[in-house]
């Protein structure tokens, strides 16, 4: 673990808040950006709230995933699309990303957004049709340290957990969310649909320049494990510390999209094979 006395610095904080793809710019406004500068929102027809975007997926907002109420986020859609017929693309993407943090996704393509959860593809584009079910959630991570009786258990207990979001059940959702991160040390993924016990939630990369012994592996799963739970507690500025701290002690890059971490080449060097190291 220790070689980390000078680990090289910049370049840390662009993992940060993860690609979603699609920033802002893509397919908004359809060729008619420039146009309609006075007040578009009355040219056009808009639906009450100003702009022309649907909400699919689960009508209820679930307040764990989503804090803002349904106002504010008409209000940030509706910037936001003011912004990029002015052309102010930076805004845009600020307000976006504004969404994002807090639980909206928006489709500018489909012209749609959501708050449940649930991550766009394309079998999920049309879902306010047909019967809907309760998600699926899978394990991620091989669950070291738990028995097939506690694996069984967990995954019953995330069964029950989607069906009271289903239901809207909030508040059994939170109780069952609570109980897993307490008896268990799991954490639950909403939006990729998954399980993981929190040291293990991210994985290492398979493109990583070197794989560190056991015990540093765990040490580094552990912190991004508290990394995970500053994110979700919306303390961006500890997960950022948190970050930065994994960067500098062990030249570890997170990746939030994929949800791995891989450790970089030392700049100007490279890691040395086991047992040569020592050699004259």
């Amino acid at each position: 673990g220790g070689g980390g006395a000078d680990l090289g610095g910049g370049g840390g904080g662009r993992f940060d808040r993860g690609g979603r793809g699609g920033r802002g710019g893509r397919g908004g406004g359809r060729g008619r950006g420039g146009r309609g500068r006075g007040s578009p929102t009355r040219e056009r027809g808009f639906n009450e709230h100003g702009h022309d975007y649907t909400q699919i997926g689960n009508p209820v907002i679930d307040p764990a995933i989503c804090p803002l109420a349904e106002d504010e986020i008409h209000a940030l859609i509706r910037t936001r699309m003011e912004c990029k017929f002015d052309r102010n693309f930076q805004e845009a993407d600020r307000i976006e990303q504004e969404l994002i943090r807090n639980g909206v996704d928006v489709h500018d393509g489909f012209k749609e957004w959501r708050a449940d959860g649930e991550a766009w593809s394309r079998g999920n584009r049309r879902d306010r049709g047909g019967p809907r079910v309760a998600k699926e959630y899978f394990q991620r991570g091989p669950g070291n340290g738990l028995t097939a009786e506690e694996i069984e258990e967990i995954t019953k207990l995330v069964k029950e957990r989607s069906e009271a979001k289903f239901n809207a059940d909030y508040a059994r959702a939170d109780e069952i969310f609570e109980e897993l991160s307490d008896t268990y040390d799991v954490n639950v993924d909403d939006k990729k649909g998954e399980w993981a016990l929190l040291y293990e939630e991210y994985l290492l990369a398979p493109d990583t320049a070197f794989v560190p012994e056991e015990k540093v592996q765990i040490m580094i799963g552990k912190k991004l494990g508290e990394r995970v739970l500053a994110r979700k507690s919306r303390d961006f500025a500890l997960a950022d510390e948190i970050r930065d701290e994994l960067l500098e002690e062990f030249l570890v890059e997170v990746d939030d999209r994929t949800k791995e971490w891989r450790i970089l080449q030392p700049e100007g060097g490279r890691w040395a094979d086991d047992g040569k190291e020592e050699e004259d």
